[in-house]
């Protein structure tokens, strides 16, 4: 396997899971209150790299703010099935604030291994992030 097809499948794959740089399994939820607002539930098959494990984020708007709050959390039961209404209203992941997103998407990465094309990435593997470092081939 030649260094570009590994590169296109690594590419293809990313863009799978990560459509135009937004995560493709998450549930994102919006209490409207103060805390932790915004909740993240990750989805699809990944569960065999953390012990069974569902992971999911509590954040603030500011999670990388000495006093925001960003927590991951995991749990053996989905935390928003059947019933997700003590988690707010369902929102999109677009209209999470832009820290709650590269936090996020810097967890997704991690779940799905999709680090092949950057160092430290919360891109979309086509270098559109300010933090994408990527990999010199």
């Amino acid at each position: 396997m030649t260094t570009q097809t590994i590169n296109a499948k690594v590419t293809e794959r990313i863009s799978r899971l990560m459509p135009n740089g937004t995560p493709r399994y998450v549930r994102c939820y919006d209490d409207e209150g103060g805390g932790d607002r915004y909740t993240i539930v990750f989805t699809g098959h990944y569960r065999h790299k953390t012990g069974g494990d569902i992971v999911y984020i509590g954040a603030n708007a500011h999670p990388f703010h000495p006093q925001g709050i960003g927590q991951h959390g995991s749990a053996r039961e989905s935390i928003d099935r059947p019933a997700y209404s003590h988690l707010g209203k369902k929102v999109t992941f677009e209209s999470l604030p832009t820290d709650v997103q590269k936090m996020v998407r810097r967890t997704y990465v991690d779940l799905w291994d999709l680090r092949a094309h950057c160092s430290d990435c919360v891109c979309d593997a086509k270098g559109n992030d300010p933090d994408c470092k990527p990999v010199a081939s």
